[in-house]
């Protein structure tokens, strides 16, 4: 288990890259930006929960991180970068807080698993920079989606492809 003290602010590029020890973390409350590739193919870590003081995971923080299966957002983040959970083959559900304004290209593409299940919490949809943000999930994919919001999911830019996936949650 490694813990990242609340003084850390930044977690840099490649910190734990290929960490193959990496089982645990625990990020600290100060910390307000995951690096690109920061845990980039750690191939044990299972779990992960991102704290409300980071804003931005940056692209590739988690990719084929292969046995990740569970990962916890508090709400306080705003930007899902590019390929950031690209690959992770046992994620089986996320929920994406009200605070995200942006997802961009490949964040969860590969994820394999037999079911994969976002919950998106924001009422008005955020930004998808592409639709290969999803790209190769297989298996059951669904969406969940605040019931209120849900037509304006379906019709918004690059989020309508994914409309046959989505559901409406109270």
């Amino acid at each position: 288990m490694v813990e990242i003290p609340s003084s850390v602010t930044y977690i840099r590029e490649e910190a734990f890259a290929n960490c193959n020890s990496l089982g645990g973390m625990l990020i600290g409350s100060g910390v307000e930006y995951i690096g690109e590739h920061a845990f980039y193919s750690c191939s044990n870590l299972l779990g992960v929960t991102i704290p409300s003081s980071v804003i931005a995971i940056m692209e590739g923080a988690f990719a084929n991180c292969t046995t990740l299966g569970a990962v916890t957002i508090d709400d306080g983040l705003s930007i899902i970068g590019e390929s950031a959970f690209e690959g992770c083959s046992q994620l089986s559900i996320i929920t994406i807080p009200s605070t995200v304004t942006k997802i961009d290209e490949y964040a969860f593409s590969n994820c394999s698993n037999v079911s994969f299940s976002i919950t998106v919490e924001a009422l008005t949809p955020p930004e998808l920079v592409d639709v290969n943000a999803f790209l190769n999930i297989s298996g059951t994919f669904a969406i969940w989606i605040p019931s209120a919001s849900l037509t304006l999911y379906q019709n918004a830019t690059n989020w309508l492809t994914f409309a046959g996936n989505m559901h409406g949650k109270p």
